[in-house]
């Protein structure tokens, strides 16, 4: 259970970081944190 509340967390963190920066930064910007973002997930749910 703690596990699915940290993963929770983290979403919620993730999602609250990629609304920041999709308003702070142009659109080339954002694409590579999008990669990024994607690459996290990806590590996440693998481990």
């Amino acid at each position: 259970m703690t596990n699915v509340l940290v993963l929770l967390i983290l979403l919620v963190m993730v999602g609250t970081l990629s609304v920041f920066i999709w308003n702070s930064y142009p659109l080339e910007s954002w694409t590579s944190s999008q990669d990024l973002r994607i690459k996290k997930v990806a590590y996440l749910s693998f481990h």
